[in-house]
């Protein structure tokens, strides 16, 4: 059984602060609540107390984010060059499959498993070069 709090306001739950009360949903009381984002929203004490609200809904937009964002490269120049060579060596609908993968020739896992490694260890591309392997019948690595 949980304690019903006779004076919330102020308290801090989650990233929720207590304002006022503002009426109840049945026999549950409610508070306006400001959020550490700036947004109020109205939520019922039971649910702030036992954890089930902790922000106005920022919160789970920011883990989404998170969760979804592998590494925040996508928009890199490089990530196009990266996805195409990746997919010609793996990938077997890709067109040049069969010119690499098909032959053996593949990425190094450590990028192909990470665009993040694969720039660290390329760097940046200089203006009018294309990715290419020292030989032929090696796959794309760090050397």
């Amino acid at each position: 059984m949980y304690k019903i709090e006779t004076n919330v306001i102020g308290k801090i739950y989650g990233r929720l602060k207590v304002i006022k009360r503002i009426a109840n949903r049945g026999k549950e009381p409610c508070y306006l609540c400001a959020c550490s984002c700036g947004n109020k929203k109205e939520i019922s004490g039971a649910s702030m107390r036992r954890g089930f609200t902790k922000s106005c809904g920022c919160l789970a937009k920011e883990v989404t984010v998170k969760m979804r964002t592998t590494h925040g490269l996508s928009k890199h120049p490089l990530y196009p060059v990266y996805q195409t060579a990746k997919a010609r060596c793996h990938n077997k609908s890709s067109a040049s499959y069969h010119k690499y993968g098909a032959k053996g020739i593949k990425m190094c896992k450590a990028w192909r498993n990470s665009f993040k490694q694969f720039l660290d260890d390329m760097g940046s591309r200089p203006k009018g070069l294309t990715i290419e392997r020292i030989n032929n019948a090696k796959g794309y690595r760090k050397l």
